[in-house]
């Protein structure tokens, strides 16, 4: 009876450990530049995506998320400029023609994670930003000649969410078809507006 139990607590241990170090695979196929997948979502409206990363729907959208959305719905972020709105960003649900919430950026991506972007370069001279995710795969951004005064806000190591500009009135303050927002450095600058350069 002691060997059983030791053995059994041995097996539990080890499937403890392995749950501490693995990521499920939710991506659930190719995603463009800038689009990632629902994880989880909860009965108060956060929307949790692939990397951990979390947003809280704002409370007059949250019934739309909570019934109608699911986990692995495609999703895009992108700014909300309006005067008045109620949240930081929108939230576009793209496996549901378009629908759209608005939501606050509440928590970081996941260090580690294999689709989480970090920061590994800054280069305020050329206007550049290289990130790396949990895989290695390295990503360089040109910035936005009028957001590149707000680099200064940002550091190595930050982790970064890829968004789209893709709402109308964003696109008459910039044509970059991305934004990158940093969670560690969102008290002082939301986002910057992005153009992917090269991959590797």
């Amino acid at each position: 009876m002691k060997k059983y139990l030791t053995l059994l607590l041995l097996s539990l241990m080890t499937l403890a450990s392995a749950a501490q170090v693995s990521f499920p695979n939710t991506s659930g196929g190719t995603l463009e530049v800038g689009e990632h997948r629902i994880a989880v979502i909860t009965s108060s409206g956060i929307v949790e995506i692939e990397n951990r990363a979390q947003f809280r729907v704002v409370a007059a959208d949250l019934y739309t998320v909570v019934d109608n959305w699911s986990v692995h719905d495609r999703l895009s972020f992108s700014s909300n400029p309006y005067p008045f709105a109620k949240g930081e960003f929108f939230i576009t649900n793209l496996s549901r023609g378009g629908e759209y919430v608005q939501a606050d950026f509440t928590q970081a991506p996941l260090i580690g994670h294999p689709e989480t972007n970090r920061i590994v370069e800054i280069n305020s001279d050329e206007g550049e930003v290289v990130l790396i995710n949990g895989q290695g795969k390295q990503t360089r951004w040109e910035i936005e000649l009028s957001d590149l005064s707000m680099l200064e806000e940002w550091r190595k190591g930050d982790s970064i969410l890829v968004g789209m500009n893709d709402n109308w009135c964003s696109c008459v303050f910039s044509s970059c078809p991305n934004i990158l927002a940093s969670y560690e450095a969102k008290r002082t600058i939301l986002y910057l507006h992005a153009t992917l350069k090269e991959e590797k």
